[in-house]
């Protein structure tokens, strides 16, 4: 019995913390069918997302030797308020390189590598002439 009226406690805690997030006066809508949105420790309104593609590719006429990379970057921005905002990339890298054998073929040379390289920035700007970051970049490919 001990144990139910603990779990009960521990509910209406949990419960009244969730509670504590919502903003009564904003009406039930279509769009929020399960009202997730008012339980949310962060605005979601004040999230951007934003996705970005990119391809390049070479070749050297000399040593007869092709690369290529190619990157898709999801980036994460969210403003706490109008004077700090985080912003977070995660770049999913793919590349490697083949030699031609012949004119319209080549053979991988095997080293096809995927990588993960984050990057995070954090502004804040508490006047108008007044800027600070914190910044974390990983451009390490070949490593």
């Amino acid at each position: 019995m001990r144990k139910i009226y603990i779990a009960l406690i521990v509910i209406c805690l949990v419960s009244i913390n969730a509670f504590a997030q919502t903003d009564i006066s904003t009406p039930f809508n279509s769009a929020n069918k399960i009202g997730l949105n008012n339980f949310s420790l962060l605005n979601p309104n004040k999230l951007d997302i934003r996705h970005q593609y990119s391809f390049f590719s070479g070749y050297n006429s000399y040593s007869k030797r092709l690369f290529y990379a190619n990157t898709f970057t999801n980036i994460f921005r969210y403003g706490f308020s109008p004077k700090l905002n985080l912003s977070l990339e995660l770049n999913w890298v793919n590349y490697g390189s083949g030699m031609m054998t012949s004119r319209f073929s080549y053979s991988d040379n095997k080293d096809n590598q995927t990588k993960i390289l984050p990057n995070f920035r954090l502004d804040y700007s508490p006047t108008k002439n007044i800027q600070f970051q914190l910044y974390f970049q990983s451009y390490t490919i070949g490593e």
